[in-house]
């Protein structure tokens, strides 16, 4: 056997093995990889019109195929990623998740106006609302079926390792103060932004994520924005929809006394210095 001959059986065997692999990676981890980008196969036989340098160079991309590193999930559909890719998200994710541990413990204890700790308030909150219930961090626990392909991963990296920095909580805090600002204006309670302005990360963060006012205060916010609409349309509100506003407003209400017990919070302490991000 030449060694034209012997690159050619090996082509063969490779290709059979990649093919084998394809097949097991399908059933074990519902990855499509057959004529995706990832599929290294060439249409049978054509390995016996190659020349030496084309056969070295096909069987290059089966051995690399083949190396037991190079592993493939299944995203939404059957599309394949890379595992290693998934496994970085993952990793991430459980970094992430730490990080709301530590932040849920020590806010937890904190007492609210209401006579519960933040904790217990955070039990109480709907939980369809925004951040006002959730806090700067979430919880998170994808599978590769519920992200549709590798550049849809790539931004969920990208955005995992943005909410690990030591930026991510101070900017959201930030962020939170400034979204609530342009609510408090757009419903005509101005008086309070510079109360806000002067709360310290610490403060601001047991206010915006261990209460509800901030929640009513974006229902408020919502409730005017769709009046503005309605008016536009001439439709009027509905006995529900009165009865709503009354409560909502009655939240509302409470934004003073809120913030002032927000305002006599002490901290960070121990414990909440062990959560990077906070500012005096």
């Amino acid at each position: 056997m030449n060694e034209l001959e012997r690159l050619r059986k090996e082509v063969e065997r490779k290709r059979k093995a990649a093919s084998n692999k394809i097949a097991r990676t399908r059933r074990q981890n519902g990855a499509e990889l057959a004529g995706s980008q990832f599929d290294p196969r060439r249409n049978p036989g054509v390995e016996q019109r190659y020349n030496r340098a084309q056969l070295n160079s096909y069987l290059s991309q089966l051995n690399d195929f083949m190396r037991r590193t190079n592993q493939f999930v299944g995203a939404k559909s059957g599309i394949p990623m890379r595992k290693g890719r998934f496994d970085a998200y993952k990793k991430l994710e459980t970094q992430q998740d730490q990080l709301r541990r530590a932040h849920d413990a020590a806010m937890g204890d904190i007492p609210t106006p209401t006579g519960m700790s933040i904790a217990g308030n955070k039990q109480m909150l709907h939980q369809g609302a925004g951040n006002a219930v959730y806090g700067p961090y979430r919880e998170f626990d994808r599978m590769p079926s519920d992200i549709t392909g590798p550049a849809a991963l790539e931004k969920l990296i990208k955005d995992m390792r943005t909410r690990v920095s030591s930026e991510f909580l101070p900017n959201r805090i930030q962020q939170g103060k400034e979204n609530l600002k342009k609510a408090l204006t757009v419903i005509g309670r101005t008086e309070f932004i510079e109360d806000i302005d002067k709360l310290n990360d610490y403060q601001f963060d047991a206010f915006w994520y261990g209460t509800n006012v901030a929640e009513a205060v974006f229902m408020q916010y919502g409730i005017e924005t769709d009046r503005v609409a309605s008016e536009v349309e001439g439709e009027e509100p509905t006995r529900k929809e009165r009865a709503q506003d009354k409560v909502i407003q009655g939240a509302v209400d409470e934004l003073g006394s809120v913030l002032q017990w927000a305002s006599g919070l002490r901290g960070p302490g121990e414990a909440t210095e062990k959560i990077r991000g906070f500012k005096r």
